[in-house]
């Protein structure tokens, strides 16, 4: 450090400046042992080299929030790997304007229109795609004519919409003496 030009005006100056003196001094190192025809291995009679961390190495634990990021993964990736092939069945004989998969339902994102094999939803990873059995569609019911709304069928709402608001005025009317009574 003495013999350097370099000016050190902080700490990190000087562990930059120590860092490189270091490695020069390594590289010469070596460049003397392979002009003496040693190879880079030190001899028995040097100290042996002491390890600068004595703790194993633990790989850091995954966070639960972090985002779970795949860059291979990615829409430009998938069009690739699809390039000349059917996106309805991954087929290089056709392609799906040709192939016929319009009642096709995919067993992973439960669309319609392609099969599990090309779906892009799974290959980008994303969650499984769930029904909820209410709202899947069962066996189509005949449909019945519906009726025009007649002056009755008015008079029968008004009067359930009066009877639901009285009922709420009852509930927010209890609310308010329970408050009352902490």
């Amino acid at each position: 450090l003495v013999h350097t030009a370099r000016p050190i005006a902080s700490l990190e100056d000087l562990i930059t400046v120590s860092s490189d003196i270091d490695v020069r001094v390594r590289q010469r190192r070596a460049e003397r042992d392979r002009q003496r025809g040693r190879t880079t291995a030190p001899t028995t009679a040097t100290k042996p080299a002491v390890p600068l961390h004595t703790t194993p190495f633990t790989p850091p634990t995954r966070d639960p929030n972090a985002m779970d990021i795949d860059a291979t993964c990615t829409r430009e990736e998938f069009n690739r790997l699809m390039r000349g092939k059917c996106y309805g069945c991954g087929s290089t004989a056709h392609v799906k304007k040709d192939g016929g998969h319009d009642r096709d339902i995919c067993g992973y994102c439960r669309r319609v229109g392609h099969r599990e094999t090309v779906c892009m939803d799974k290959f980008l990873k994303k969650p499984r795609s769930q029904k909820l059995a209410a709202t899947e569609e069962g066996p189509e019911e005949p449909q019945v004519a519906a009726s025009t709304s007649t002056s009755a069928d008015a008079g029968a709402t008004n009067a359930l919409i009066a009877q639901l608001m009285e009922q709420q005025k009852a509930l927010a009317d209890q609310l308010a003496s329970l408050q009352k009574s902490f």
